[in-house]
C-alpha cells in the first residue's frame, strides 16, 4: 500500500454560507482528502460533490445488451464515467477509499437534527451498491421480470458527522481533526442499503421515463429486511422505494448534535477492499402532496408516525399520523383540498382541508390498520379549539369526529382512525340568540351548527340553569323556540354548544 496523502482544501468559512446563490441540498466543498484513493477515475475527490450520478459510461454495454449509455437503477449501479453528452466534458462519478484513506464534505447550509424528517433521517450517503438479480440488465430489461435474489453489494465505508469549528477549548479552526465529531462505528456505513434508483419506472409500458428519483427523501429504513430476502421483482423493489432515490440513512439524533455541517468518510482498516461515495444529501422534511411507506416493522421500531408539512411553511406540520397497528406494507398519499364543491356543505370555514389515502404498495389487498391523526389548526389560529371542528368525508357527507386540542402546537387530535379520506378542520361562528317577546312568550331563535349538540338554558340569577331544550342539529335552518314567562318576571338565557 502506498503511503497516504493529504490535501487540505479551503478552510475559509467554517460554519459559514458560501456565496449568496441557493443553498445545495447536496455537498459543495471538500475541504480534507487522503488518500489512498481508487486508480484511475475512481480517483477524483470532486466526485462527491454535487447530486448523486444518474448515468454512466458502460463501455462494456455490448455484453450485456443495449448503449452504453446507461441509467443508474438498483439493480445496476454507477460505475466509469458519466456519457459523453454533446462532446461535453465527462466527468467522475465515484470516489474509492480504501483502507487508511478519509475525505471530509461540507455543505453550504446545516443539517439540522429534525423530528419530523420521514423516520427520524437526516442525512443521506450515496455509493454504488447494487442488489443482486437473477439476470442480466440494461435498460432495456423489463424491471418486472427481473428478479432480486436477496442482499445488496456492500462495500461499507465509516461515516462520521460534525458541525465544525465550535470556538470550544482545544478546538483550531482550520483543523479538523480538533473539532467534535461523531462515528457511526455501529452502522449504518455508507456504500451500503439502499442502492441508487434514478429514474421512475412506468409499469404500463414496461419503460424508463425521464422523471428522477427523489434524492433528497429516504427510503423507509424497514424495507431492507423485504428487498434484502430476495423474491421480489425489480419493479416491486422500486416501488417500494416509494419516489425515493436511495441512498443510506442517518439519523442525526445518535450524535448529539442539533445540526451539522460536515461529513468525513474513511476506508475501514486493515482489511478494506474499497468501497465508493458518490455523494452526500439533507432529508428534506415532507409536505401535503408527498407520499410515505409504513410497514409493521415500523412499529416495532418507533418509526411509524408520518409527518407532513404545509408546503412553503417547513415549521408547520399540517398532518402527523401516528400508527397503532399495521397488518400490512402499504403507503399513504396526501393532498390538499383547495376546492371542496364536491363535497357537501361545512359547517364551518376551513382552515385545514386535506385528502388522505392508504393503500397496499404490493397486491392488492386491503389493508388493516389504525392510527391516531392531529391536524394543524392553521399558523395564525390563536382560540382554546372550542370553536373548531374535525370532518371526515364519508363521500356524500360529513361525519363530525370527536378530538381533543393541543394548544401548544394548534392541532386538533383524532385517535382510532382506521379509514382514510378527506379531512377538514372548520372554525366556526357562535350562533347568534335573537329574542322577542310577545303575549307572554319569549321568543329566541339562533342558526345552530349542523353537528354540534345545542342547549338552551334559562337562569333568574345566572347561578342556576334549566334546560329549555337539548337537540343535535342536522341542519343550519333557523331554529325558534318558545319559553312562557310571567308578568314582570326576570330570565337570563344561553344557548350551549358541545360535541355530541
Amino acid at each position: 500500500m502506498r503511503a497516504p496523502q493529504t490535501i487540505l482544501i479551503a478552510l475559509a468559512l467554517v460554519g459559514g454560507v458560501m456565496g449568496t446563490s441557493p443553498a445545495s441540498p447536496f455537498a459543495t466543498q471538500v475541504i480534507r482528502a487522503q488518500g489512498p484513493f481508487g486508480a484511475s477515475v475512481y480517483g477524483d475527490t470532486n466526485a462527491v460533490l454535487g447530486a448523486p450520478a444518474t448515468r454512466f459510461y458502460d463501455p462494456f454495454g455490448a455484453f450485456s445488451g443495449g448503449s452504453t449509455n446507461r441509467r443508474v437503477k438498483l439493480v445496476e449501479p454507477a460505475y466509469n464515467i458519466a456519457p459523453d453528452t454533446n462532446g461535453l466534458l465527462t466527468p467522475n462519478l465515484l470516489l474509492t477509499l480504501n483502507g487508511g484513506s478519509a475525505i471530509i464534505a461540507r455543505f453550504d447550509q446545516p443539517v439540522y437534527d429534525n423530528p419530523a424528517n420521514p423516520y427520524g433521517i437526516d442525512l443521506l450517503v450515496f455509493g454504488n451498491t447494487f442488489y443482486m438479480s437473477d439476470s442480466s440488465v440494461n435498460d432495456s430489461t423489463d424491471m418486472s421480470a427481473c428478479k432480486l435474489t436477496g442482499n445488496s453489494n456492500d462495500e461499507p465505508l465509516k461515516v462520521s458527522v460534525s458541525p465544525g469549528y465550535t470556538g470550544q477549548p482545544g478546538e483550531n479552526a482550520g483543523d479538523p481533526d480538533t473539532w467534535p465529531w461523531y462515528r457511526y462505528d455501529a452502522g449504518p456505513y455508507g456504500d451500503s442499503v439502499f442502492p441508487t434508483q434514478a429514474f421512475q419506472w412506468n409499469r404500463q409500458t414496461a419503460s424508463w421515463s425521464d422523471t428522477l428519483m427523489d434524492f433528497t427523501k429516504p427510503v423507509n429504513p424497514a424495507m431492507k429486511t423485504l428487498l434484502e430476502a430476495g423474491g421480489v421483482s425489480a419493479a416491486d423493489a422500486i416501488d417500494l422505494y416509494v419516489g425515493s432515490g436511495g441512498g443510506t440513512g442517518f439519523d442525526l439524533g445518535a450524535s448529539g448534535f442539533a445540526w451539522i455541517q460536515y461529513v468525513k468518510v474513511e476506508g475501514i482498516d486493515p482489511d478494506c477492499s474499497g468501497g465508493e461515495i458518490d455523494a452526500f444529501a439533507i432529508v428534506r422534511p415532507m409536505s401535503v402532496g408527498d407520499t410515505l411507506s409504513v410497514t409493521p416493522e415500523n412499529l416495532l421500531s418507533n418509526t411509524a408516525t408520518l409527518f407532513f408539512q404545509q408546503p412553503g411553511a417547513p415549521d408547520e406540520n399540517e398532518i402527523t399520523l401516528a400508527f397503532t397497528a399495521l397488518d400490512a406494507v402499504a403507503q399513504v398519499s396526501t393532498a390538499g383540498l383547495t376546492n371542496l364543491a364536491a363535497f357537501a356543505a361545512l359547517p364551518g370555514t376551513p382552515s385545514t382541508a386535506v385528502q388522505m389515502n392508504l393503500s397496499p404498495i404490493l397486491g392488492t389487498a386491503a389493508v388493516n390498520f389504525s392510527a391516531n391523526l392531529a391536524l394543524s389548526a392553521g399558523a395564525n389560529y390563536s382560540g382554546n379549539g372550542g370553536d373548531l371542528l374535525v370532518l371526515q368525508s364519508s363521500g356524500t357527507n360529513w361525519t363530525l369526529l370527536p378530538f381533543t386540542f393541543q394548544a401548544a402546537n394548534r392541532q386538533a387530535r383524532v385517535t382510532g382512525i382506521t379509514n382514510l379520506s378527506a379531512f377538514v378542520v372548520a372554525q366556526f361562528a357562535a350562533p347568534a340568540l335573537r329574542l322577542n317577546v310577545a303575549d307572554g312568550n319569549c321568543n329566541l331563535s339562533f342558526a345552530p351548527v349542523a353537528g354540534l349538540a345545542h342547549t338552551l338554558e334559562r337562569s333568574t340569577n345566572l347561578i342556576n340553569w334549566t334546560t329549555l331544550n337539548s337537540f343535535t342539529a342536522s341542519n343550519a335552518l333557523v331554529v325558534t323556540i318558545t319559553n312562557r314567562i310571567s308578568a314582570g318576571a326576570e330570565a337570563f338565557y344561553r344557548l350551549r354548544l358541545d360535541q355530541p
